[in-house]
């Protein structure tokens, strides 16, 4: 003999609660039919009647009755152990190696990582840190699982995913003047001091003369502090940074250098859990 079904229990259970085939039938949004032939197996398969076949009237039999008071009580639990597996499958655990700049990792994505160790708190990340090519190096070797860098243009090899966008800002100590000849804190990298240059040559016609070129944007926003020139700094740098104010004269020009901040990686199916469900959390609130 056969083990009864699940859904013809579930599908005679409603038509017991609700004391009609066709009740039962629009609440499961199935035909009459099905309701009638799932009650029909369910007693050839338990050996007994579950109700009393009358026209235009339902009625339990004693056995029907019964069936009803248990079958309650197994859906009920078919349910719990859903929702329980379900909860299982959304825990997250494992490493979660993350590559990126200095200045993201400390201006932009503590708040972010935060947020999603409150809810995942069995994820171990870890943080690399480097430029451009040392990011793309690092997610191209599997040492990171993507990278989030600043960069214009897209990295051939790569899937991207846009996460913020900005332009740039002068910045010098909060309280001092703008001075009448600036000197200027700026990185060699791209966009740095060749970009501050050519938009200074645009805007003033002479070239900008410099106070220190410096690798690193934090470092920059530092010395700016200690008032040792005018630092040349993505606007989340600037507005992150207490002691700092921004030039609106001079971010006319400066403004226009952009950036993009991009997240990259090798293809979403070679990504673990917990870089999917970061990635996914990044994308949904960006920077």
């Amino acid at each position: 003999m056969s083990e009864p079904n699940i859904y013809h229990l579930k599908y005679f259970s409603k038509a017991a609660e609700l004391q009609s085939l066709a009740a039962a039938a629009k609440a499961l949004n199935v035909s009459q039919p099905a309701i009638s032939q799932a009650i029909r197996k369910l007693e050839d398969t338990l050996g007994c009647e579950l109700l009393l076949h009358t026209k235009n009237r339902f009625k339990l039999t004693e056995e029907g009755r019964l069936l009803l008071e248990k079958s309650r009580g197994i859906l009920a639990q078919l349910e719990d152990l859903k929702a329980e597996l379900k909860g299982r499958s959304e825990i997250v655990t494992g490493s979660l190696s993350i590559a990126t700049s200095s200045a993201v990792a400390h201006y932009l994505l503590p708040a972010r990582l935060k947020d999603f160790m409150k809810a995942h708190g069995e994820v171990q990340p870890e943080l690399h840190f480097g430029s451009v090519p040392e990011i793309a190096e690092l997610v191209r070797s599997g040492k990171a699982d993507f990278g989030v860098i600043i960069e214009e243009n897209r990295l051939p090899g790569f899937e991207h995913r846009l996460l913020g966008e900005g332009g740039f800002t002068c910045v010098i100590r909060s309280g001092s003047q703008w001075p009448a000849a600036p000197r200027f804190l700026a990185t060699q990298e791209s966009p740095g001091w060749t970009e501050l240059q050519k938009a200074w040559r645009r805007h003033t016609g002479t070239d900008a003369r410099a106070a220190l070129t410096v690798e690193n944007w934090e470092v920059i926003s530092q010395m700016s502090l200690l008032g040792m020139g005018v630092g040349f700094v993505p606007d989340f740098i600037a507005e992150n940074q207490s002691g700092l104010k921004a030039s609106e004269e001079q971010n006319i020009w400066a403004g226009k250098i952009r950036y993009k901040i991009y997240l990259i990686h090798l293809g979403e199916h070679q990504l673990a859990k917990p870089a999917r469900v970061f990635i996914k959390s990044l994308a949904q609130q960006g920077f």
